[in-house]
Parts: C-alpha cells; sequence; structure tokens
C-alpha cells in the first residue's frame, strides 16, 4: 500500500512538473531580443530543410574574419570582444578587418529544427555553405570550444576557405571523461532536460565556464538561457551532445597534424571543460602554430578577458604577434 502510494506521488509531482512546463513560454527563433544594424539573416539548405542563420556583421575594410562559437552558446559570446578589436585597428591607424559571427543550426537565434543533424561535420558543412551565402571566399576562422572544433575541420576539408585559424579552448581530441555520458543512456534526455531546464541550470553552467565567477551577472545569463529557451532549443542542444560519432571523431584528431595554416591557440590556463594540454597537443601538432596561455581564466577567454583576447587577435592579424611573460604553459 506504502508503495503504491508513494508511486501514485511521484507521478503526480512528474505530472506537475509537466504542467509547469507546458506553461513556460518558448521564445521564437529568427525574433532577436534587442536587434542592431549588425543582426541579420540568411537562409541555407540544410540535410533537413532550408532554415534562417542568424549572424552578426561588423563592417571593415580589410580581410574577413569568421567568429564561430561554443556548445551551447551565441555568437553573444564575441559581442564584447569584436568593437575592442577593430578600435585597436583604427587606434593603430590601420583599416579594421570585416567581422562576421555566426549562430550555427540549432544555436542563438538561428532555427533549430527536429530531427536534424547536429555533429560537428554536419554543421562544419553548413558553416562553409553559410560562408557561400554571404560571399567569404577566405578568412582568418576563429572558433571556441565545438566551435574551434568546427574550425579546424573546416581548415581541412575546405583548406581554400580557411587563410589563418584561431583556436580557443577548442574541442577536438578524445576528452578524458564524457561530461555528456549520461544523455546516451537516460532514455528521453531532450524530455528530461526540457523539464528541468532552467535559469540555475544555465548559471551552473556559466560558473564552471568561468574563473571569475564575479563576471557571472544576470545579463549573461539571460543572455544563454532566452537562447536556449527558444523552440527546439533544448532538443537541438542534446542532439548535439549525443551525436558525435566516437570512431569517426578520433580518425579526424589524427588529421590534426595535417592542418597547414598558420595557427593562433587561445587558451584559458583555468578552463574546467577542456584543460589546458589539449591546447599544448594542438600546439604539439599543428607545425605553424603559437599558443598563448591567458592566466585567471576560463572556458571563455572572449567574454571573461575580450580586451586581452582583441589585442592578442590584433597582434596576429597584423603580424606583430609575440607571446607575452606568464602566459606561455611553460610559466
Amino acid at each position: 500500500m506504502r508503495r503504491m502510494l508513494r508511486a501514485l506521488q511521484l507521478i503526480m509531482c512528474v505530472c506537475t512538473i509537466v504542467s509547469l512546463s507546458a506553461c513556460v513560454k518558448r521564445l521564437d527563433t529568427r525574433v532577436v531580443m534587442h536587434p542592431t544594424a549588425h543582426d541579420k539573416f540568411v537562409k541555407i539548405d540544410t540535410d533537413v530543410r532550408d532554415v534562417d542563420i542568424h549572424y552578426l556583421e561588423y563592417p571593415g575594410e580589410s580581410g574577413d574574419i569568421i567568429l564561430i562559437p561554443g556548445f551551447g552558446s551565441s555568437i553573444f559570446t564575441w559581442e564584447a570582444m569584436v568593437p575592442t578589436l577593430q578600435k585597436i585597428f583604427k587606434c593603430n591607424r590601420k583599416p579594421a578587418p570585416h567581422v562576421w559571427a555566426v549562430d550555427m543550426k540549432g544555436f542563438g537565434w538561428s532555427d533549430k529544427p527536429f530531427n536534424a543533424k547536429y555533429d560537428p561535420f554536419t554543421l562544419t558543412e553548413e558553416v562553409n555553405a553559410w560562408m557561400d551565402k554571404i560571399g567569404v571566399v577566405n578568412a582568418t576562422v576563429v572558433g571556441n570550444s565545438l566551435g574551434g572544433a568546427i574550425a579546424w575541420i573546416l581548415a581541412l576539408d575546405h583548406p581554400e576557405k580557411v587563410r589563418r585559424l584561431v583556436l580557443v579552448d577548442a574541442g577536438g581530441y578524445p576528452p578524458d571523461k564524457n561530461n555528456f555520458a549520461a544523455l546516451t543512456w537516460v532514455p528521453f534526455p531532450d524530455f528530461w532536460i526540457n523539464l528541468f531546464f532552467n535559469r540555475g541550470l544555465v548559471r551552473w553552467g556559466l560558473h564552471k565556464a568561468f574563473y571569475d565567477e564575479g563576471k557571472v551577472t544576470d545579463t549573461r545569463i539571460d543572455a544563454y538561457f532566452n537562447r536556449l529557451q527558444t523552440r527546439g532549443g533544448i532538443d537541438a542542444l542534446v542532439a548535439a551532445a549525443t551525436s558525435l560519432d566516437p570512431k569517426l571523431a578520433l580518425t579526424y584528431a589524427g588529421r590534426i597534424h595535417d592542418i597547414k595554416q598558420e595557427t593562433l591557440i587561445i587558451w584559458g590556463r583555468n578552463d574546467n571543460w577542456i584543460p589546458l594540454k589539449f591546447g599544448c597537443q594542438f600546439n604539439h601538432d599543428i607545425k605553424r602554430s603559437t599558443l598563448i596561455v591567458i592566466p585567471q581564466c576560463g572556458h571563455v577567454p572572449q567574454e571573461e578577458k575580450p580586451d586581452e583576447v582583441a589585442q592578442i587577435l590584433y597582434q596576429f592579424l597584423s603580424g606583430t604577434l609575440q607571446v607575452p611573460v606568464g602566459h606561455s604553459s611553460e610559466d
């Protein structure tokens, strides 16, 4: 009798949560909160249908730069860094680059179709298709986390598109532990995460990503939370987390040493998601690479230390890059 009562209580609890979850308003994709003149959309052909891809464009007079955000993130991650980068160019009386930042399918304000493919290789081909659509032929490609993996895969599979490469705490090598392993054996993971998704989960993830937790502000939490609660946002997130083929990923990681482009590697010394040793591995495997380590910094240097990242990028792009004291992996 007690077991039956407990079971009924559990069922009622789940039903209550489901009811409350159903009341949560899902935001529309393609409707940007607080849009600016930089916000734009373009349609590209994908594995399921044409989708609207959201991107930011910051006009400039020299060279193109493509910025790709990481897993669960959006182009919000670059918004503090880009104006500083262009300002540094102008202060040094050099023409600023033309900067583009893209929300990949399933992320940010871009479309998030159900039953679509969200593995890194599909996303890479879609970034390539987006570059074709906006008319960017040859660019410096910058990627953070998952976006870093997309960047170096693009450099390998479409080398004519990538002039130079910048990897910021990039994914690519098999991790010591799979932070998303539970999603592969929990039944209906998208249902459960949709059910319990809230600002608290976003806050926890950002605290893990940042060294300086004081920078995990309500504004930053809302920027992530609002984009993730768009229709299909959590489903796309789960699909991306569970879609990687380990054998194919290992095969591609074995090709990293074939990257020919000049490469800058930026890493937060205190990254809890992808440890510094993987930055050192990239530096070892890519012949024409320079590794700069940012002290007291976590997984998203472009958000935590935007001015410093902008200065490093400026030096790389202008050919004046030097590794500052305290910024090497050996310090």
